[in-house]
Order: structure tokens, then sequence, then C-alpha cells
């Protein structure tokens, strides 16, 4: 939740709707839980910062660009798996 509050202030900054900041709000603070995670279970530092550099340059996905892809049942299947993969 700190690390999801941290990024709060796009609201201000960036002039964001509420509706986006909730969204950023909390997939960050999943990532933050995903991060402690990586952190208490290796003791190191290194996999929160790589988990944290490869979604900063990755991004989220667009979910737009998913619905309006010609090939939308299988771009949306494979969304689905790679949440699927990620929780389990």
């Amino acid at each position: 939740v700190i690390f999801g509050a941290a990024h709060l202030h796009h609201r201000f900054d960036a002039r964001e709707r509420w509706a986006a900041v909730l969204v950023q709000f909390t997939y960050t603070s999943l990532f933050g839980a995903y991060s402690a995670y990586l952190f208490l279970r290796t003791g190191l530092v290194y996999g929160p910062i790589a988990a944290h550099v490869f979604c900063n340059y990755m991004g989220l996905p667009s979910f737009y660009d998913m619905v309006e892809h010609r090939r939308r049942h299988v771009v949306t299947g494979a969304y689905i798996i790679g949440i699927v993969g990620f929780v389990l």
C-alpha cells in the first residue's frame, strides 16, 4: 500500500483523472507486495530491483489495443494465461 501511495502524486503532477490514479494505485500496491515477497523470500534486493526495472520498461499492457486486435481472442487468451501463470 505504501508503494502505491508513493505514486499518488501523479494526480497532481500530471493532472491525471482520479480513475487513472486509482488504477495505478492498485497495480503499484500489488507490485509493492510482490517486491516485498521477493525480498523476504531471497533476502536480496536484486530481485525487486530487476522486477521494478522490467515493469517500468514494459509498462501496463494496452487493453484497448487488445480489444481492437484482429486476433483478439488469441491475445486475450495470452493475457489470461500470463496472469494465471504469474499468480501460480
